[in-house]
């Protein structure tokens, strides 16, 4: 009996530590800076409010903390995109033949993509305007 007892003393205070040490680290991330570095931080300011983007896939996660009243078209969760939503945005910034229909069918009306996607010289040729372009991004409008 009093050997269950020590054990569940320790148990308490090992839940303590282990409760400390994690807000000692939330606390810490909270104070850390974001590398936005490879994120394109310039371009939000060329990003319309409300739906209707098509973002690229890497910045989904950024663009839910950086531009919340621009929601994404996709982002790292995966799951909730699968398989159809995933094959739309591969078509689109792949600029595969009826990447049109599918832009109308999704009411897309603004891209940011990178430079080197497919999509970023194809939709120009169609009519879209580019509204910013820098080394890291593009955004393109109808």
């Amino acid at each position: 009996r009093r050997g269950f007892a020590r054990r569940e003393g320790f148990g308490r205070a090992g839940a303590l530590v282990a409760s400390a040490a994690v807000l000692a680290i939330a606390i810490g991330l909270a104070d850390a800076k974001l590398d936005e570095s490879g994120y394109p931080k310039a371009a939000l300011s060329a990003l319309p409010t409300g739906a209707g983007m098509l973002n690229q896939y890497d910045w989904g996660g950024y663009l839910i903390y950086a531009a919340p009243k621009t929601p994404v078209f996709i982002d790292g969760r995966l799951f909730p995109f699968i398989p159809a939503v995933l094959d739309d945005y591969r078509a689109i910034v792949s600029a595969r033949p009826g990447w049109e229909d599918v832009v109308a069918r999704r009411g897309v009306t603004t891209m940011l993509v990178r430079p080197s996607d497919p999509i970023a010289t194809r939709a120009p040729e169609r009519g879209w305007h580019i509204t910013y372009q820098d080394a890291l991004a593009v955004v393109l409008a109808k």
